[in-house]
C-alpha cells in the first residue's frame, strides 16, 4: 500500500535531483520506474494534459492551474504520463532542462500535499520515551498482567526501562525498573537512527484491537515532537528500530514498535505440597527450580519424623523446565485432571494443599495456592509435570542397584538432533547421557559421530536386542 510518506520521499529525491550540478542519474527510465510503484495512472495523466493542454508545456501556465489540483494521483500521474511521452515518443533519455521547471512544480505540488498528512521531527534529538502498550482493544484485563512498557534513552547513554502492570484495583503500578548504562555513543546513535527516519515524515497505520505505542522525540532546543502507532510487524523499519532498542538495553521481551519481544521465562520456581495419606501420616515437599545455577531440589518431610532430599545440578533441563512458564503462555488455573498427588503415584491423600511461585527477573511473581486440583492450579501444570518426570527417570538412576552383574547397559544415541534412536553396547561405564562417542554405521562399520541420549539397564531376557547383534561404540569422540 503505498503511502503519504512514499509520495513525500518521492518527491523530495526527485526535487533535489533536479536542483542538483550533476545531472547523471536524471534518467528519464528511473523516473517512469519509480512512478509505476507509486500506482500512478497514464490513462488519468493523459486526460489531465488533454484538459490543460497549454499547462502541459508552459511552466507559468502550470503554476496557475495547480491550485485547481489537490489530489497527489492526479499530479503524480501528469508527471508520469509527461514522463511517458518524453521516453517513448520523443526519445529522451535525460530529463532536459525546458521539463527541469515543469517537473519542479509538480513535485513541489505533491510535497506540499503530502506533507498535510505527515507529523515531522525537527533539529537535534538529545532524549527518547517510548511506551509500548500490551494490551490491546479486546484484551481482557487480569490483575497483575503487563499492561505496558516504558523506555527513556538520552544522548548520555542513559537508558531506564519499566515494566508496568495492573493491580487488584486495575491501577497501574511498576512492577520493574532498571537502569541501563550504554555503549559509548550508543544513545546519540539511537536518537539520530529515529530522527533520521521521523524527520522524512511519519504517517500512523490503522490497525483494530492492537496495542498502542506512543513516542516523545525530545530537541536540543527543548521541543517535543510525539508520535504514535500501533505495536504490530509493519515495515523493515519499526522492526530494526525494535530489535535495535532490545540489544541496546539488554531486555529481549520489550515489544517496542513491533511487538516482537521475546517472551519473558521464569527465573526461579518454588513449590510447596502437604497431604495427608491413608496410613495416617502427614507429608511435607518442596520443589525449587532456579535457571542461574541450574539447580533443581526436592526434599520431603514426613510426621513420622523421616526426611528425604536430592539436588540436581542440570544446565540444560532447568532451563527447558521452568521454559513452559514463559509470560507467553495463559497459565491461570483451568480444568486439567489430576489423578495422582505430586510425585506419589499410587497413594491415597486427604485435604492436599499447595503453594506455587514462579519469580520472573523483570515481571511481578505469580503465586498461586490452595487444594491441589484443576481450580487451583495454572492450566500449564500438568505439562510442566509430564516434562520433570521424564528428567527425573532420566536421571534418577543408582549405579550399583540399576547396573547388577546381570544386568546389561543398551546406550541409545542418535545422529541428528531429534532423530530416531539406535541401540549401541559399550565397556565403558563413565559414557553419559549427552556425550558424543564415534559408532559404527553400515555393513562396512563406518565410524560416526552421534549423540547418546538415553542410558537403560536390561535383564538379560528383557533385552530389546540380541546381544550377539548388537554393535559396540567405538569410543568418546575427541
Amino acid at each position: 500500500m503505498v503511502t503519504n510518506r512514499d509520495y513525500y520521499r518521492f518527491a523530495v529525491k526527485w526535487q533535489k535531483l533536479l536542483h542538483a550540478q550533476n545531472d547523471s542519474q536524471l534518467e528519464v527510465d528511473s523516473l517512469l520506474k519509480e512512478c509505476l510503484s507509486l500506482e500512478f495512472s497514464l490513462d488519468q495523466g493523459n486526460d489531465l494534459d488533454s484538459r490543460y493542454h497549454q499547462a502541459s508545456t508552459d511552466p507559468k501556465k502550470l503554476a496557475q492551474i495547480l491550485p485547481e489540483l489537490q489530489e497527489i494521483q492526479q499530479l503524480g500521474s501528469w508527471l508520469y504520463a509527461k514522463c511517458f511521452y518524453w521516453s517513448h515518443w520523443a526519445g529522451a533519455e535525460k530529463i532536459d532542462e525546458q521539463a527541469k521547471q515543469w517537473y519542479s512544480l509538480i513535485l513541489a505540488s505533491m510535497q506540499k500535499l503530502a506533507a498535510e498528512h505527515l507529523q515531522f521531527f525537527q533539529g537535534t534529538p538529545v532524549k527518547l520515551k517510548l511506551t509500548s502498550g500490551k494490551i490491546g482493544g479486546l484484551t481482557m484485563f487480569v490483575p497483575g498482567m503487563e499492561y505496558e512498557q516504558r523506555l527513556t534513552v538520552t544522548n548520555q547513554d542513559q537508558a531506564d526501562f519499566r515494566s508496568v502492570v495492573l493491580d487488584d484495583r486495575f491501577e497501574k503500578k511498576v512492577a520493574y525498573q532498571g537502569r541501563v548504562k550504554l555503549e559509548p555513543k550508543q544513545g546519540q546513535q539511537i536518537l539520530q537512527y529515529l530522527a533520521a527516519y521521523f524527520s522524512q515524515g511519519y504517517e500512523q497505520e490503522i490497525a483494530l484491537d492492537a496495542p498502542a505505542w506512543e513516542m516523545e522525540l525530545f530537541n536540543s532546543a527543548g521541543e517535543k515532537y510525539q508520535f504514535s502507532g500501533f505495536v504490530i510487524p509493519a515495515g523493515t523499519e519499526f522492526h530494526d528500530f525494535s530489535e535495535t532498542l532490545r540489544q541496546a538495553i539488554d531486555v529481549p521481551e520489550f515489544d517496542a514498535f513491533d511487538g516482537q519481544g521475546q517472551p519473558e521465562r521464569p527465573a526461579k520456581l518454588f513449590f510447596e505440597y502437604e497431604y495427608e495419606a491413608q496410613d495416617g501420616l502427614s507429608y511435607h515437599e518442596k520443589l525449587a527450580l532456579d535457571r542461574a545455577k541450574a539447580d533443581l531440589k526436592y526434599s520431603q518431610a514426613s510426621s513420622a519424623g523421616s526426611k528425604i532430599s536430592f539436588s540436581y545440578h542440570l544446565p540444560a533441563e532447568v532451563g527447558l523446565l521452568l521454559d513452559v512458564f514463559t509470560t507467553s503462555v495463559r497459565i491461570e488455573p483451568r480444568e486439567i485432571i489430576f489423578d495422582q498427588p505430586f510425585l506419589h503415584p499410587g497413594k491415597s491423600v486427604q485435604q492436599p494443599e499447595f503453594q506455587l511461585e514462579l519469580d520472573y527477573l523483570r515481571q511481578p511473581a505469580k503465586k498461586y495456592s490452595g487444594t491441589y486440583d484443576e481450580d487451583h492450579l495454572p492450566g500449564i501444570w500438568k505439562l510442566f509435570l509430564e516434562q520433570l518426570t521424564e528428567v527425573l527417570k532420566q536421571h534418577s538412576q543408582i549405579g550399583f542397584l540399576e547396573h547388577g552383574k546381570h544386568s546389561i547397559i543398551f546406550y541409545s544415541v542418535t545422529f541428528t538432533p531429534d532423530g530416531r534412536s539406535y541401540y549401541y553396547l559399550s565397556d565403558d561405564d563413565s559414557l553419559e547421557v549427552g556425550e558424543t562417542v564415534l559408532v559404527p554405521v553400515g555393513p562396512e562399520d563406518r565410524a560416526t559421530r552421534a549423540q547418546i541420549v538415553k542410558i537403560e539397564s536390561f535383564a538379560p531376557e528383557e533385552v530389546p536386542l540380541l546381544v550377539k547383534q548388537t554393535k559396540y561404540i567405538i569410543g568418546k569422540a575427541d
